[in-house]
């Protein structure tokens, strides 16, 4: 037996087929590649379909062997597939209830773990998140342990919110427009609302906010500098 890395050439194929697949159909899985009996054997054509299966997404490893006969060479695509689905579960949600992001989820417990899939899945939860405001919120892990998932989610919190650059205009007049409160998830959509208010005052040439990290990795603290207008003139 040889492997990728030894390949004949110039030799007739007399067959292809897979070997190491319990779950996905040998049918589907050469319907990729280019590799066909009856032909001459191709070093970069099986590369190229070693990559092709793999990309499927369904194996954790992929490979060729290569076995010579008398009228030609037997081509064996060896795979190992992924672990069973057994259970996805979610860590760090709390914006929304856990059985909402299962609906995003199309991978189900009991098929073979398909990465291709699952990061389909994990961008859907993505964007659920981002159309709904909380646009620094992300995916920060996925562990995967025998058939069982874990994403966890990281929701950044609003830790401290610091006004500065004002000198006539009282602190706590601009921290009543921003409704935003300490310990809340950050939401984009609901802070230029509240931003928005804050420039409607009129007191201000501009308004700008930094977002810092906080001590802690989900946290943020919100830098709020604003540049009041001038209230006087003199001419002469």
């Amino acid at each position: 037996t040889r492997r990728s890395s030894d390949l004949p050439e110039e030799e007739i194929i007399k067959s292809v087929s897979v070997s190491g697949n319990s779950q996905i159909a040998s049918e589907y899985i050469l319907n990729v590649v280019d590799t066909k009996a009856g032909t001459v054997i191709n070093r970069d054509v099986i590369q190229a379909d070693i990559e092709k299966i793999y990309n499927q997404g369904y194996f954790s490893f992929a490979d060729v062997d290569v076995r010579p006969g008398d009228d030609g060479i037997d081509v064996v695509f060896a795979v190992q597939e992924n672990p069973i689905i057994a259970s996805i579960n979610f860590a760090g949600v709390g914006v929304y209830d856990v059985a909402e992001l299962r609906e995003l989820i199309l991978s189900r417990e009991g098929n073979v773990f398909n990465r291709e899939f699952f990061r389909n899945d994990l961008d859907r939860i993505q964007e659920k998140y981002h159309k709904d405001g909380y646009v620094m919120a992300r995916v920060s892990n996925v562990e995967i342990e025998g058939g069982n998932i874990t994403v966890t989610i990281t929701e950044p919190e609003v830790k401290k919110i610091i006004i500065q650059g004002n000198k006539k205009t009282k602190t706590n007049v601009i921290r009543r427009e921003i409704k935003m409160k300490e310990g809340e998830i950050f939401n984009a959509v609901k802070f230029r609302h509240q931003l928005s208010r804050l420039q409607g005052l009129g007191y201000f040439e501009d308004v700008n906010v930094k977002m810092l990290p906080g001590v802690e990795p989900n946290a943020i603290i919100m830098e709020v500098n604003v540049k009041e207008r001038r209230t006087g003139t003199f001419g002469i």
